[in-house]
């Protein structure tokens, strides 16, 4: 009878997930097993969570075939795996990935002075689901994470309250539904999860409770990250890329919540919000030279090594004897086309772009998706398009002189 009051009591609260987040989030230590099986698949795996607080969770996920271990402890994530039948293995200090997004925290707070001040870095149990229309199929991803951005180390209630999901009471559980394909349980006495499922078309997916403590810590040796095997390769720069990403959409959804309130700076008229709107784009700026980073990085050597390959054909065209009016119609070809599968590219990066999960409500979200586009265009303009094509065009210059 208690139990079932209590989840009367959350599920009739005005806000009974910022209950659940403030109740998980004080949680000093847990410990959790789960079996994991798919309709898709004859082989189960076991989940394993630990977490003592402030610093220290381990993820582990295990079949007969592979497993993958994440420990997020002391601010360093690292990783010990063998999907793919290939060990690996990786450590990143995230306190320097961290501190690469303090300018823009600094443009954010100059622009918004009463913006919340950014979160410390924090363990936390990344627990996301989705449905993909298009694929018709039920995605689900669970990993260790050095964060700022959720709040609880229980990361299933934090991705509950960013969909917004309404409690329905059941006994001594609060179970939810969310994109019409998932359906949760939670133990509403301390937030644990007891059961989630996903299904679709393709199948469908259980994550049952075997076992969880939280009467005692876990063994401190649990947090021990063990030692690479020989001849593992090592991962830790996609690592570090990984919680980078992870940082940057953290810092985004704080972009457009502080930006797109309802109360927030985009609800002035002319010259008020022509200065809003400046310097959301500012901020926006500063992040998304970050995020295009490592797209800059991979895309200029592949492309460059293309253009090489057109410069040659031009030099060969040339060779051959065509006249210098054919030689120069047969580059600016070459220029333009350049140019149109870059600006493919672009389009398809564009047409990625969606609010920030937790961000679909916001009074003035396609405002700001619309002033990021304009900032995105521009950057990979300056960033890739201009270098790609002075590239090309000083490379034709020393070649067909």
């Amino acid at each position: 009878m208690l139990l079932a009051s209590l989840a009367l009591c959350l599920a009739q609260t005005a806000d009974p997930l910022k209950e659940l987040l403030q109740m998980t989030a004080s949680t000093p230590f847990f410990s959790a097993r789960y079996d994991l099986t798919t309709t898709t698949s004859t082989e189960p795996s076991v989940i394993e969570i630990d977490y003592i607080a402030p610093d220290r969770l381990r993820f582990s996920r295990a079949s007969r075939a592979r497993s993958t271990t994440m420990w997020a402890v002391g601010g360093v994530l690292s990783v010990r795996s063998t999907e793919g039948g290939t060990p690996l293995h990786g450590s990143v200090d995230c306190s320097g990935v961290h501190a690469e997004l303090a300018p823009v925290e600094t443009l954010l707070r100059a622009a918004i002075p009463a913006v919340e001040p950014r979160g410390e870095l924090k363990p936390a149990l990344s627990f996301r689901w989705n449905f993909d229309e298009a694929a018709q199929k039920a995605n689900f991803g669970i990993e260790a994470a050095l964060t700022e951005d959720i709040t609880t180390p229980m990361g299933w209630v934090d991705t509950l309250r960013e969909k917004a999901a309404a409690p329905r009471a059941d006994g001594g559980l609060l179970r939810f539904s969310t994109d019409g394909h998932f359906e949760l349980a939670l133990d509403a006495s301390n937030g644990m999860l007891r059961e989630f499922k996903g299904r679709s078309p393709k199948g469908e997916m259980t994550l049952a409770l075997r076992a969880a403590r939280m009467d005692y810590a876990p063994p401190v040796g649990l947090f021990t990250v063990s030692p690479p095997v020989d001849g593992a390769k090592d991962v830790s720069l996609e690592l570090r890329r990984t919680a980078a990403r992870s940082l940057e959409v953290g810092m985004r959804r704080r972009i457009f919540r502080a930006f797109a309130a309802d109360k927030g700076p985009l609800v002035g008229t002319g010259d008020e919000l022509a200065a809003a709107q400046q310097s959301a784009r500012g901020v926006l700026r500063a992040l998304h030279v970050l995020t295009l980073a490592p797209v800059v990085e991979t895309m200029l050597p592949r492309a460059g090594a293309m253009n090489e390959g057109v410069v040659k054909r031009l030099v060969q065209l040339r060779d051959s004897g065509k006249a210098a009016e054919e030689l120069a119609a047969a580059r600016a070809r070459e220029t333009e086309l350049l140019r149109a599968n870059l600006g493919k590219l672009e389009s398809q990066m564009l047409e990625g772009s969606a609010l920030p999960p937790g961000c679909e409500n916001l009074p003035h979200g396609a405002a700001m998706l619309s002033l990021e586009s304009e900032v995105l265009k521009a950057l990979f303009t300056e960033r890739v398009v201009d270098p790609l094509v002075r590239s090309f065009e000083a490379a034709c210059d020393a070649k067909l002189r």
